[in-house]
């Protein structure tokens, strides 16, 4: 009908009317963009709370989770250092020597590779409206540290199935819980294969406890904040503490 209007106008020349009338359809156009854009931002700002929410939750599993891993690779190493020390000694204790040895073989935790929340923020581009703080926390958690730890606990695997193979299987003997033999060259090579472990061990633990958990920290903090959520910490003993919604 203002169109109409328009043309009419203009056939007439009535150029004051034509202004005014011109301004009205280009006001209605970018009103209604507008109003469409902040009905697709608030949308999107909603989609993108709940893909948070969900990626906080994933975050305090996976928190628990590396603590949990950081706790037995730590009691690896414990072991290994236990068991280095009783092969320095003229009379090992063998029998002890095979519970620390144990500990050792069944305590190698390492994180896995999984598809989490972060995947889906970052195919349906919602990390574009989280705060360029909390976005870059993010990324570096789940883009960089993450994939890192898993590569070296990756690394970490194969080097235990190595070890495992052509090491301690040959040289102790689990069955007896003592060496294969008392040559000192083969006791030493034991204890190679011994501190090779508790190395990868050391490394793997000391990468996820000092430098993953506390960004995992900070990163639970922050996202809590912005979501509104309170999180308080529950011990647990051997490991540092996990983190959980409050009731």
């Amino acid at each position: 009908m203002i169109l109409h209007r328009l043309a009419d106008h203009l056939k007439a020349q009535n150029w004051t009317v034509v202004a005014i009338e011109f301004l009205i359809v280009v006001a209605g156009v970018y009103i209604g963009v507008f109003l469409g854009a902040a009905r697709d931002h608030r949308t999107l700002q909603g989609a993108t709370r709940v893909s948070l929410n969900n990626l906080l939750d994933d975050l305090i599993e996976d928190r628990a989770e590396t603590a949990f891993v950081v706790a037995r690779q730590g009691e690896r190493v414990a072991a290994a250092e236990r068991l280095d020390v009783e092969l320095e000694k003229p009379e090992p204790d063998f029998g002890k020597m095979q519970e620390d040895l144990m500990v050792v073989l069944y305590n190698n935790r390492t994180l896995f590779p999984r598809t989490t929340y972060y995947d889906a923020l970052l195919r349906d581009g919602k990390l574009d409206t989280v705060p360029i703080s909390v976005r870059r926390q993010i990324n570096h958690l789940y883009g960089y540290r993450l994939p890192a730890i898993v590569h070296s606990g990756d690394m970490a695997d194969q080097n235990d199935n190595l070890v495992y193979t052509i090491c301690i299987g040959r040289y102790w003997d689990l069955s007896h819980a003592r060496p294969v033999s008392d040559d000192a060259g083969d006791l030493t090579h034991f204890r190679n294969c011994l501190l090779s472990l508790q190395g990868f061990s050391k490394y793997y633990a000391e990468r996820a406890g000092s430098q993953m958990l506390p960004e995992m920290d900070m990163l639970i903090a922050d996202l809590a904040g912005a979501l509104d959520r309170n999180i308080h910490a529950s011990g647990v003993p051997g490991a540092p503490a996990p983190l959980h919604d409050m009731p």
